[in-house]
């Protein structure tokens, strides 16, 4: 059997229309077992630095990267780029806006990208329309193909695998999940052959997350923390007992005692007019 990598380079967080904020999506991935991850939000990168510094606590290996509409001639397609610096000068303005493939390749190839073309079964699905199609893009400068798309089938990765391969182009893998009951994967990660996930990350050459070179991620990354119940077990349910024993010491070692005091005083003091 083919060793495996868990990994997720296709997700959308609530910064574009995915569901979860980017902090809440990195520790899913992390208690789904994901070890390497993309945040690949549509035109927009402002959920990077978030993602990034919660997959670090989390125990992941984040690659900076995001998903755009680039058109060839009058065809939209969706592109994939990983590595790149953020921060490259114009390349915000430039996310903002589709633009044709040849120059959108082009702008994420200055920033120090990787361009990967996204679900390729969307815009072809015989070989000879795909080699056609894949044959032109590698013209323009494209890098790689999802072939290991979350919703394909086992056959059909392998097909866009090899049919990458015959063209020179890198493989990724991801599953495009934007959160429950929305479009893409019902849930996060996806399995890559381990050969082809470290020919990915050796190939990025921009910039991975924090500014930390893309091909030096980690072949094994720091395992996860503990579960989140244990998270939730220090941060709100140790600090209400803490409060609850707080307010006994209180109410045993303070009010009741001088509740207590001062009704023995009003006691002694009704006996002593009594007596009087």
């Amino acid at each position: 059997m083919v060793p495996s990598t868990l990994v997720d380079f296709h997700l959308h967080s609530s910064e574009s229309d995915g569901y979860f904020a980017p902090e809440v999506l990195a520790w899913k991935l992390a208690d789904a077992g994901i070890r390497y991850a993309a945040l690949t939000d549509h035109h927009t990168t402002a959920g990077v630095a978030r993602f990034r510094e919660a997959a670090v606590r989390a125990g992941l290996a984040p690659i900076v990267g995001v998903e755009l509409s680039a058109f060839l001639d009058d065809r939209e397609l969706h592109l994939l780029a990983y590595g790149f610096d953020p921060d490259h000068p114009g390349l915000q303005a430039f996310l903002a806006n589709p633009a044709p493939v040849e120059k959108a390749i082009q702008r994420l190839h200055q920033a120090g990208g990787t361009v990967f073309l996204a679900h390729p079964l969307d815009y072809a699905t015989d070989d000879a329309a795909l080699d056609a199609l894949l044959s032109r893009l590698k013209e323009a400068g494209l890098d790689g193909v999802e072939a290991y798309y979350g919703a394909y089938s086992d056959p059909d990765r392998e097909r866009l695998a090899k049919l990458a391969k015959r063209h020179g182009l890198l493989r990724a893998g991801g599953s495009d999940f934007h959160g429950p009951n929305l479009m893409g994967h019902p849930s996060p990660g996806v399995q890559m052959p381990t050969e082809e996930w470290k020919l990915f990350r050796n190939a990025l050459g921009g910039s991975g997350a924090g500014g930390t070179p893309s091909r030096m991620l980690p072949e094994n990354p720091s395992p996860a923390p503990p579960l989140h119940w244990r998270r939730f077990s220090f941060r709100i349910v140790f600090p209400a007992l803490l409060a609850i024993a707080c307010f006994l010491m209180f109410l045993f070692g303070v009010l009741i005692p001088t509740i207590e005091s001062s009704l023995l005083a009003r006691k002694r003091e009704m006996i002593r007019e009594l007596t009087n």
